[in-house]
């Protein structure tokens, strides 16, 4: 997997799709606010079938326009639309990162794991106690807008952590997973109390809870 961090990715359209073409072995990663994301480019996202995007988005429209312009919300959720259409899935099950250490970790966040590329080929990392307690518990939450186990779901990914004995990979500030989640506890509550609110009305509501019933059966 190769993540693309840069400003403005997706501004390189022609130069991202040519990688994906030429390296059809390789799953690739874009890091964006999506906002130049149109029918076209998810077309030919779908045509080369192995690039996804990690959209970044504040939350609300009002903190999202506050930060990164006027109207920048409205983008992001039409991206995020033509994406749906288009087929592009991103992140969850079928996602992963490694660090520059080789450590692989259950998302580019998240920085705990219990493998190292250098130590063990890639399939037997897909196996790691942390990815299967992730695979255990998801979905997080029965609300859809609380997919995330360290901002959504207060003490979910130190539950995760302390029961598969994964360590911290974090590269610089190598951190204790009850600190980090203690530190997102205050937004996690707050977030939690709106998103619910949000839910009620969401009209995916009740198809999307048949739906985890039925898995979780």
């Amino acid at each position: 997997m190769v993540s693309i961090y840069r400003r403005r990715a997706i501004s390189k359209k022609e130069e991202i799709l040519t990688l994906c073409r030429k390296h059809s072995d390789c799953i690739f990663v874009a890091f964006t606010n999506a906002t130049l994301i149109d029918e076209e480019f998810a077309k030919q996202v779908r045509e080369v079938g192995n690039l996804s995007f990690s959209i970044s988005v504040e939350g609300t429209e009002e903190s999202t326009d506050a930060r990164r312009g006027k109207g920048t919300y409205q983008k992001v959720m039409k991206a995020m639309d033509i994406l749906k259409k288009g087929g592009c899935i991103a992140g969850g099950k079928h996602y992963m990162h490694i660090n520059a250490n080789g450590d692989v970790e259950p998302c580019v966040f998240i920085h705990y794991s219990n493998a190292n590329i250098k130590d063990m080929d890639l399939l037997d990392t897909l196996k790691q106690p942390i990815f299967r307690e992730y695979q255990k518990n998801q979905p997080f939450h029965d609300n859809l807008l609380r997919p995330c186990p360290l901002l959504d779901n207060s003490g979910k990914l130190a539950e995760m952590v302390h029961k598969c004995g994964a360590h911290s990979t974090d590269l610089l500030h190598p951190e204790d997973v009850d600190s980090l989640c203690a530190k997102c506890q205050k937004i996690s509550k707050e977030w939690g109390e709106t998103a619910d609110k949000l839910w009620e009305t969401d009209p995916r509501r009740k198809e999307v809870e048949d739906k985890i019933q039925d898995f979780r059966c």
